[in-house]
């Protein structure tokens, strides 16, 4: 069985897929006329040495992928509701007939907005996208020596993803308890699909005394919860 075998089901309208094994995948998309939908709003907050890279330009996949893209994240423009999609001819036509009737356009203040964002918003955003990265890197630091915690190095976003030993399976009730006891605020991992149970998102967006503190009141925690490695 493949990672896409659900996608054959003639019942099947989405598979959601953290990754992508583009050869399998480009055949299941000429087989069953599948189409990509690849969510790419962080594309610009990337640290150090990392790139993005899109499906979209891999071999073979452009004919099946479109792209989503978002002013929330590297403009900060949350709120502004604007964004981008481009993918097939075929395939945005059909997304202009549901926009058209639902949406019409997006407001003249926020095109406005987009417009001087993409004008003169890149140094803004490579400024915001080092301090993220700093503050992620800060972060990682502290969650590598807690007991019990697993965790991988972030190479871009502002989000930070690590495994907890002995979380529950479902996580919800570790996070509210984690609210409760310590005021800190977290997402259970398993809230974003089977593969993060065990995990937890914490966002890095505060600045660094508040994540500081954070720290300080999740190792308290982990500790009285007596998790160990």
């Amino acid at each position: 069985m493949t990672p896409y075998e659900p996608a054959l089901n003639p019942s099947a309208s989405w598979v959601e897929l953290a990754e992508a094994n583009n050869p399998l995948l480009m055949l299941c998309c000429e087989l069953t006329i599948l189409i990509v939908i690849s969510d790419e709003v962080y594309d610009r907050i990337i640290f150090g040495e990392a790139s993005h890279d899109s499906i979209y330009t891999r071999k073979g996949m452009a004919e099946w992928t479109s792209v989503l893209g978002s002013f929330s994240k590297a403009y900060a423009m949350t709120g502004w509701r604007l964004g981008w999609l481009f993918g097939s001819e075929d395939l945005i036509k059909g997304v202009l007939k549901v926009v058209t009737f639902n949406t019409a356009s997006a407001s003249t203040i926020s095109q406005r907005g987009a417009l001087a964002a993409l004008k003169s918003g890149d140094a803004v955003v490579e400024k915001m996208a080092s301090e993220f990265g700093k503050r992620c890197e800060y972060v990682y630091e502290r969650l590598k020596g807690m007991p019990g915690v697993d965790v991988h190095k972030p190479q871009g976003s502002f989000y930070i993803f690590p495994r907890i030993k002995g979380l529950p399976q479902e996580g919800l009730d570790f996070a509210l308890e984690l609210l409760d006891k310590k005021q800190l605020a977290v997402v259970p991992g398993d809230a974003f699909g089977p593969s993060g149970a065990g995990c937890l998102r914490l966002a890095c967006t505060l600045k660094r005394e508040k994540l500081a503190k954070a720290m300080d009141r999740l190792e308290e925690f982990l500790n009285e919860k007596k998790i160990r490695p």
